[in-house]
């Protein structure tokens, strides 16, 4: 009992980071994107709806959830 809700606990907490990191490279201009290494601007929104699929996975009922997977 106590294990399952620990899962759970850190399955959420997974899912909202990948939910956050996915949004913001949705939500945020593509200048503010950049980093050290060039990375083109649809590749970075790509990374981003992949962040934000893989995240729902998380969450979602398991039958939902194997082609989300693929998002992380």
């Amino acid at each position: 009992m106590a294990i399952n809700v620990l899962l759970w606990v850190v399955q959420g907490l997974l899912a909202a980071l990948f939910l956050f990191a996915g949004s913001m490279k949705l939500v945020l201009p593509l200048e503010a994107l950049a980093g050290p290494i060039a990375l083109p601007g649809l590749f970075m929104r790509f990374i981003g709806v992949a962040e934000v699929a893989g995240a729902l996975g998380l969450v979602l009922p398991s039958r939902l959830s194997p082609a989300l997977y693929f998002g992380l």
